[in-house]
């Protein structure tokens, strides 16, 4: 059943940098595109929303401070459906807008690569496209979970164009991720920043694996410099860096400097918001961290749903360390966990360790019990040892976070 009658129930999406020598142009932004070979230009970035078959533009908006493409695409669709009264069953979308964020129920997001087609028909049309393949790939394991097929992709990806960047530096991710081969993922990112040393994207990816997996602090740390470097204006880059300095130098100032400095560049980012809050819960500024981590459970719908988990988890924690009642939000984060959502792997120990003392015996086992959960989607079923939450009735974690009362 369709939820969409435009003319084509599927839209393609384009961002751009608008140009205009008019004098009195509102607002001109300077952009970097994180590429030796691409000059710096000047322009807002444009979003722009057009029928996949017939090519009519039935949406376009300004997109002033260069945001991420994929924190763009929400606020598009949302203007689509108000110009239209409908939204568009399926969203062709380039790789700029990976970590959309955007709820496949409703609307499902293909990444495509600077095609409007989908994987298949794409490859149909042109097998040798290694920017497709490559994009197939990343769907094929990142989405169908189809691991086998995946790499096929990838290494097929590689094979038509040994010498991009992107591609080698994306077959790298899947080698970590994935394979848990971090020799091989070390050599993939060795090689993509050889083809592209100034590629500010796949030097900030290889910080992460030199930090989480390698535990080399030193190439780590002079990586993390080197992407900000590169470009300084993103607000991935600073917040790792952020998060990077209090974890493992315990640099308290220079990582609250660099989070504040993200949220400067992106107010809308969740996980740094999120970061942000367990960096401030660990320092015991509770205001701080129930303000932050209220902005990243009610933010944008684009905020990955895990931030939103971790957001809920931390504001557990503050009302039950000030006596307060939890129902309300605990049955909202219920109704969230039993969603699928993408998973990472690191600790809530911080800021265990900064509320824990404050509670009563029996909670940080439960507490504890909730923080594996939120990382683990194997462990949620165990929840239900606890009748805190096993007695809890879920509802829709798309409502406001409760005030303190409820």
């Amino acid at each position: 059943m369709h939820r969409a009658s435009l003319v084509s129930d599927d839209v393609s999406w384009r961002s751009a940098t608008g140009r205009s020598n008019h004098p009195c142009h509102p607002k001109c932004d300077t952009r970097g595109k994180g590429k030796a070979h691409r000059p710096y230009e000047f322009g807002v970035k444009v979003s722009l929303a057009v029928t996949h078959k017939e090519g009519f533009c039935v949406g376009i908006q300004t997109c002033p401070g260069n945001p991420f493409d994929g924190h763009t695409l929400e606020g598009q669709l949302d203007q689509v459906e108000r110009l239209t009264g409908k939204v568009p069953n399926t969203s062709f979308v380039d790789k700029g807008y990976q970590r959309h964020g955007v709820d496949p129920g409703r609307s499902r997001v293909l990444i495509s690569g600077t095609r409007k087609l989908g994987y298949r028909r794409a490859l149909e049309l042109d097998p040798n496209d290694a920017n497709n393949t490559s994009n197939f790939a990343l769907f094929m394991y990142n989405v169908r979970k189809n691991y086998e097929e995946g790499e096929r992709l990838y290494r097929r990806a590689l094979e038509l164009d040994p010498n991009d960047a992107d591609n080698t530096s994306s077959f790298a991710s899947f080698m970590n991720d994935v394979r848990k081969d971090y020799d091989e993922a070390e050599r993939l990112y060795r090689r993509a920043l050889e083809l592209d040393p100034n590629d500010a994207g796949n030097t900030g990816n290889f910080a992460v694996f030199m930090n989480n997996v390698r535990k080399n602090y030193d190439e780590a740390e002079r990586l993390y410099r080197r992407a900000l470097e590169l470009d300084p204006n993103e607000a991935h880059h600073t917040g790792n860096l952020a998060s990077f300095m209090n974890d493992v130098r315990k640099d308290y100032d220079e990582a609250e400097r660099l989070f504040h400095r993200a949220l400067e560049l992106d107010p809308n980012d969740g996980d740094n918001i999120a970061n942000f809050a367990s960096f401030e819960l660990s320092r015991g500024r509770d205001t701080e961290a129930r303000a932050l981590a209220v902005r990243a459970w009610n933010g944008e719908r684009s905020t990955p749903l895990q931030c939103r988990a971790e957001a809920a988890l931390y504001l557990l924690l503050l009302d039950r360390k000030e006596s307060r009642p939890i129902k309300g939000g605990l049955a909202r984060l219920k109704g969230l966990m039993v969603r699928e959502f993408a998973r990472g792997n690191w600790s809530f120990e911080s800021a265990f360790q900064a509320v824990f003392p404050h509670l009563l015996e029996n909670e940080p086992p439960f507490f504890r019990a909730l923080g594996e959960a939120i990382l683990d989607a194997t462990l949620v079923q165990a929840l239900d040892a606890f009748p805190l939450w096993s007695e809890t009735e879920s509802s829709d974690p798309s409502l406001p976070w409760p005030d303190s009362a409820s």
